[in-house]
């Protein structure tokens, strides 16, 4: 098992864990009345805080906080996430209050499997966790912007997707 599979399941775990946390409530917990962008906000501060996660940038860092101004610099890789996939990009441009990006070319390591037993809609995948990628730059991609928000901190894509960075790309097979 490498470094990039390890922290990928670390991250996810506490992902999980953190969810269950939260969304297995009862009605009178602390989260009644809250709804599910807060509890999802409060979720991915609790994933970046607590768990080791992959980084592939050229600075080698060692955390995956939320891409600001200060910490994202062109030529870095950076991580768009949607409800439950993530997609690893490269920062080919920065202003002031935006960033220039470009989907990488992330392969999935060959060794890879799902292994799907009988649950959900047509299967579950049990070993999701377990997906290793390698990146590389793909000088083709469209360019894309992500703004900075003051409100929530970081750079957001589409408008709602929240910019980290370092690169983790992942495919959720039970989605």
């Amino acid at each position: 098992m490498n470094a990039q599979t390890t922290n990928t399941e670390n991250y996810y775990s506490a992902k999980k864990a953190f969810f269950q946390a939260q969304v297995g409530h009862s009605p009178k917990s602390k989260n009644r009345g809250r709804n599910t962008a807060m509890i999802v906000n409060d979720m991915m501060k609790a994933i970046y805080s607590l768990a080791e996660k992959p980084v592939n940038n050229k600075k080698g860092e060692t955390d995956m906080a939320y891409a600001t101004p200060q910490n994202t610099q062109v030529g870095d890789g950076v991580t768009c996430h949607g409800w439950s996939d993530s997609h690893a990009y490269t920062v080919v441009a920065k202003t002031a209050t935006t960033i220039t990006i470009k989907r990488d070319k992330a392969t999935l390591d060959p060794n890879f499997t799902p292994e799907i037993i009988p649950g959900g809609f047509l299967g579950h995948c049990v070993n999701q966790n377990q997906q290793s990628y390698t990146y590389e730059t793909d000088p083709d991609a469209p360019a894309e912007k992500a703004h900075f928000s003051k409100k929530l901190g970081c750079y957001m894509f589409r408008g709602h997707k929240r910019v980290t960075t370092g690169r983790l790309e992942f495919y959720d097979y039970n989605f």
